[in-house]
């Protein structure tokens, strides 16, 4: 019995250690994406102004994912059923919680049609503003390889040094910001969704070998005695 109850308990070292290095993974994707976020926040919609805190959900999910691998590192490490259910517990929510937020996620993407209308109206109104912010339109069109709102048109051939590809100045880019920001976010958008399914399966599979092992240190126990 001691055996098997061993081979449980390295079971779920092993796999706080691959969860743990997913939680950072997830702080460093995070960490690096906060500066092009917070640059690029002024194409997202007000409506839809929950995406530029991308990078913030990231570095939470990946600060959680981490301190809770710690949890059930240092509970099957000490053989301990409290903090082994409390580690199963929490991996419970955050599973719920994400199944929720992925529900909504992949919602929003279901409404295309609404996003890319926001989005249209969003870039329009930062390109014709008065007075225009040329060091903002710049920044957009140089990050998303775009030119002008809906075209290069937009610039009737007086193109800004930031509507071209290279240096030279040969090659304008022909995709307008609009359809740029529009693929930018929905991006966005699926990768959250896709890092949160993703993660799910990986959360109920160490739910389940928590509780196999807190299972395997009960039985052992109630056979042995708690302190032998």
């Amino acid at each position: 019995m001691g055996f098997f109850m061993d081979c449980r308990k390295w079971t779920v070292l092993i796999f706080n250690l691959i969860f743990l290095l997913i939680g950072l993974g997830l702080i460093v994707v995070g960490a690096l994406s906060v500066h092009n976020m917070n640059d690029l926040s002024k194409v997202i919609p007000s409506s839809y102004h929950y995406l530029s805190a991308t990078p913030i959900i990231l570095l939470v999910l990946g600060s959680v994912i981490s301190l809770i691998s710690i949890l059930g590192t240092v509970g099957a490490f000490k053989k301990n059923p409290f903090l082994l259910n409390t580690y199963t517990i929490i991996l419970i929510i955050i599973f719920i919680l994400q199944i929720a937020l992925s529900i909504a996620t992949f919602w929003t993407v279901s409404n295309q049609k609404d996003l890319a209308v926001t989005i249209n109206a969003t870039v329009n109104g930062i390109f014709t503003s008065s007075p225009r912010d040329q060091e903002v339109i710049d920044f957009i069109q140089a990050k998303l390889g775009c030119c002008g709102a809906s075209g290069p048109q937009f610039w009737n051939n007086a193109y800004p040094k930031s509507c071209y590809e290279d240096e030279n100045k040969k090659n304008v880019y022909e995709n307008g910001c609009q359809n740029a920001s529009y693929d930018f976010l929905l991006n966005i958008i699926r990768i959250i969704g896709t890092v949160i399914l993703a993660l799910a399966p990986l959360e109920v599979i160490g739910a389940t070998i928590s509780l196999s092992l807190v299972t395997a240190i009960r039985n052992y126990w109630e056979v042995y005695g708690k302190y032998n």
